[in-house]
């Protein structure tokens, strides 16, 4: 494992999960991870190439080119799902996408204490919904891909709405013989959202993201690491840390177990994550779950390539 990626797996595991935040950012849904393969591994995403590429870091948009729905299912009512797309046109990669949690909120107005990661394990007597629309762009100059995305937000309980539009920006390098990704990120920029209680902060964040390299273990397994840090507006840490163990038995067809563990930015998500995979030709079903406060949550992905 080359230096790079072990000090990120070793920032991401060292610092604890006890000082994850209480929820003072919204939207809510853009503080969740988007596809259940980056989840099972910890919910990494600033080099990831998957569906979270929409969301996460815009410099990998197109570099996959797929076609993904993600269905998650927290306590009793909380619903989350997400729909991305990528393609390239010429040189431009390009990913778009959406994101919408359906949940309770505990107070009747929209503020910062009523929709923290507390909602996530029951819902709240009051309507309320988070939504998310990216569209990403990228390209390649000098050796490094670069992208940018933009973003609408939005937070609404009962009839209380508000909403932005945001910017990220991101860059990535292949390194080794592209056995190995490099990935940084600024998420999230932009104004707040102006509610009636007062001002909301975007959840604007520094991400750093590693993965590989693939490591053959035997004929038929392989080994897969990927790891990442992020630093929040307010100086907060999150980290995470995971691993893919994969089984192929012959071409185009493999089955995956993951394992991640992460100091997590909501203080009901809890270190622990899990998942499965299954791949057949150009089809990919994946599975996660995570540990929340009283049981976990489930994350189920469908990816056509």
């Amino acid at each position: 494992m080359t230096r790079a990626l072990a000090v990120t797996l070793l920032l991401a595991t060292v610092v604890p999960a006890a000082g994850a935040q209480a929820g003072r950012f919204a939207p809510l849904v853009v503080q969740l991870p988007v596809g259940a393969q980056a989840l099972a591994m910890g919910g990494w995403n600033a080099s990831s190439r998957d569906a979270d590429a929409a969301f996460g870091n815009p410099a990998y948009a197109g570099t996959l080119t797929s076609t993904s729905l993600s269905l998650a299912r927290f306590a009793d009512r909380v619903n989350g799902g997400a729909l991305t797309n990528q393609s390239t046109i010429g040189v431009i990669g390009i990913a778009i996408g959406a994101s919408y949690l359906d949940y309770g909120a505990s107070t009747p107005s929209l503020q910062a204490s009523g929709f923290g990661g507390d909602v996530l394990m029951d819902r709240g007597p009051f309507a309320a919904a988070s939504l998310a629309g990216s569209i990403a762009l990228s390209t390649t100059f000098k050796g490094f891909r670069l992208g940018l995305a933009g973003s609408y937000l939005e937070e609404r309980v009962e009839a209380t709405r508000a909403s932005v539009v945001a910017a990220s920006f991101g860059a990535s390098k292949d390194i080794f013989t592209g056995n190995m990704r490099l990935g940084l990120a600024v998420q999230n920029i932009g104004p707040d959202l102006s509610a009636p209680s007062g001002d909301i902060a975007l959840p604007t964040r520094v991400a750093f993201g590693a993965t590989g390299p693939l490591l053959p273990i035997g004929s038929y397994l392989d080994l897969f690491l990927a790891g990442g840090v992020a630093i929040q507006r307010d100086g907060f840490v999150s980290g995470s840390a995971g691993g893919e163990l994969s089984y192929v038995p012959i071409e185009g067809i493999s089955l995956a177990f993951r394992a991640g563990v992460r100091r997590p930015e909501l203080r009901t998500q809890q270190p622990l994550t899990l998942g499965l995979g299954a791949a057949y030709d150009r089809l990919a079903v994946d599975y996660a779950w995570e540990q929340i406060d009283g049981g976990g949550a489930h994350r189920l992905s469908i990816r056509l390539r």
